[in-house]
């Protein structure tokens, strides 16, 4: 998969509505223009007076309306409040910077998407979530070599957990019809230099990179719908971002989101721009 043609810059906020066939319930949604940019929301109904926003880890919009708000009276307050909503998008996007690891106690670490702080302390070695912390206990916490060891081999196991359950999600709301015959598709989970993921479409192989589990899930299907993509379509041509779009309507954004988080791919030769392929 290419490297994102998306400036680092673009912020538009989207919600990626369910493939078809998909069982979940839309969301109320809505959009409101902003310059050259485009923020679209989530509408939630409360029983409430007053209007909220909310800019999620993920980089989506989510507006708290009391159940008794008109669709424009919703956009008019977004539309007002979208300076806030493009500072803390940006905001979003310089945390996402890549900062050298020591794996010491207040380090950000991310996964699924979501922020966690990182709590070191004295115990049987184990890395666990806790709230809104990664809690890792080690003998000795002044040993951030063997920190960094335990965190590693956590994000690996969530790899192995998470990635196969978004492939097999992402293929259950396929059509039947759309990829071509042949054995079954395979995923293979893979450390590579530069790609978040790649496809052998001789083997009918699909190769995600483990890091992905530190991004949004819609960051993953968006990987896992190019690479499918792929099976039908080598050349990222016309017919193949048309097909792309077919799967995942609003991919662009998500390829974008994923470009700002390159910096979470590490490996041991250090950071590197990864980009699907």
């Amino acid at each position: 998969m290419p490297r994102s043609s998306h400036p680092s810059t673009a912020a538009e906020l989207s919600v990626y509505p369910p493939l078809a066939n998909s069982a979940a319930t839309e969301p109320e949604t809505g959009s409101v223009d902003f310059g050259s940019l485009t923020l679209r929301y989530v509408i939630e109904r409360r029983s409430r007076r007053t209007l909220a926003l909310n800019v999620l880890p993920d980089g989506r919009l989510l507006v708290a309306a009391p159940e008794d708000a008109t669709s424009a009276a919703i956009a008019d307050s977004v539309r007002k409040r979208a300076p806030w909503v493009v500072r803390q998008w940006e905001a979003q996007r310089r945390q996402a910077v890549a900062q050298p690891r020591h794996y010491r106690s207040g380090e950000m670490h991310y996964y699924l998407g979501r922020q966690y702080r990182l709590r070191v302390e004295a115990g049987p070695a184990a890395v666990r979530l806790v709230g809104r912390r990664l809690l890792v206990t080690v003998a000795d916490p002044t040993n951030t070599a063997r920190v960094g060891q335990l965190v590693k081999q956590w994000y690996r196991e969530q790899a192995q957990r998470h990635l196969p359950r978004e492939f097999a999600a992402v293929l259950a709301r396929l059509p039947a019809t759309l990829l071509p015959p042949g054995p079954e598709l395979r995923l293979r989970l893979l450390t590579m230099p530069s790609r978040w993921g790649s496809c052998a479409a001789a083997t009918r192989t699909i190769l995600l990179h483990p890091d992905l589990v530190k991004t949004p899930r819609h960051c993953i299907e968006y990987v896992v719908c190019h690479e499918l993509a792929h099976l039908l379509i080598r050349r990222h041509n016309q017919a193949f971002y048309a097909l792309q779009t077919r799967l995942m309507p609003d991919w662009p954004h998500w390829q974008q989101r994923l470009a700002e988080l390159e910096s979470l791919l590490e490996t041991s030769a250090g950071l590197v721009s990864p980009s699907p392929a």
